[in-house]
């Protein structure tokens, strides 16, 4: 789950990026109708066209000075230039979707209006629109089918497949559930923290924010970049008491990605050890590992320079 790139950083090092931030705007504006962006070329004619109309709808309107033209244009020039994961994209494009729509009724409406044939034009927006139904019915009652999967994930917690984002985004049942499942153990693991560790214990992990909030614990930044001789010192400085490894993972505060549980519970450093584990729903597979820092052990293991 990485970060997105600042756009200098970005557009400077591969001017070729304009394909890349292209091929994501589109892809998360498939996905906002079908699911996924992996559909068929008629789907994306489609729904390429509509997004195309939304546009010319929106400059239309920005040519009158209307202020939600002016939104729209601004949110997709940003989305544009800013280059998101197309995960992210479809989500950042919700607020605009609606105003889209109802750009490009305007804008079909604004092509059929020389043809000074007002029922007609009715007639065409009327066809559009249950076309459009249409072809997002199987996602629609793909979503509805989920939404209605109440089943418990984690027992002890109130998480299942219909509370999770990942379960709606990805269209096969079964990888979608997994997703769900994986998403549900870290966040159940994040709220056993203030049941399983001693008040005021300091918790590492690469999102400081997540301890704080979901484990109303003082998170400690952890970094992708760290060696273990520095991860030993960081934990020492801050007076870290535990740490957290899980499979799913995200970016750090700088920005980096990186596979924290490879590099703490695959091969832990001698003074971590295991003190609570969530296993993946329905498999015996470790998902969330919370691992106590032994003191005498890390300063034996820095004073030997980490060997």
């Amino acid at each position: 789950m990485g970060s997105p790139c600042m756009p200098s950083e970005h557009w400077l090092k591969d001017p070729g990026v304009a394909a890349i931030s292209t091929g994501t705007l589109l892809g998360g504006w498939m996905a906002s109708f079908t699911g996924y962006s992996g559909v068929g070329s008629s789907m994306r004619l489609f729904f390429g066209a509509l997004g195309f109309m939304g546009v010319i709808g929106a400059l239309l309107g920005a040519r009158r000075n209307r202020l939600d033209s002016w939104y729209v244009l601004a949110s997709l020039a940003m989305l544009f230039l800013w280059v998101f994961p197309e995960d992210n994209t479809r989500r950042l494009l919700y607020p605009v979707l609606p105003l889209l729509l109802v750009h490009a009724a305007e804008a079909l409406a604004a092509a059929c209006a020389p043809l000074k044939m007002a029922l007609q034009e009715r007639r065409v927006l009327l066809a559009g629109w249950t076309f459009a139904a249409a072809m997002t019915m199987p996602a629609t009652l793909l979503v509805l089918d989920k939404a209605l999967d109440r089943e418990i994930l984690v027992p002890g917690f109130a998480y299942t497949p219909s509370a999770m984002t990942p379960f709606y985004s990805t269209v096969n049942i079964a990888q979608a559930r997994a997703l769900a499942g994986e998403h549900a153990a870290v966040l159940s693991g994040l709220e056993s923290l203030d049941r399983v560790t001693p008040p005021g214990s300091r918790v590492m992990w690469m999102r400081p924010e997540y301890v704080a909030l979901l484990g109303r614990r003082p998170g400690v930044a952890w970094y992708h970049g760290w060696d273990r001789a520095t991860l030993a010192r960081e934990i020492r400085r801050t007076e870290t008491g535990y740490l957290i490894a899980a499979r799913l993972f995200k970016s750090d505060l700088a920005g980096h990605d990186g596979d924290a549980y490879a590099a703490l519970a695959v091969d832990p450093p001698p003074y971590l050890r295991a003190a609570f584990v969530i296993t993946a729903p329905g498999t015996t597979g470790q998902e969330f590992v919370l691992l106590e820092v032994d003191r005498a052990a890390l300063d034996r293991y820095i004073s030997t320079g980490g060997a």
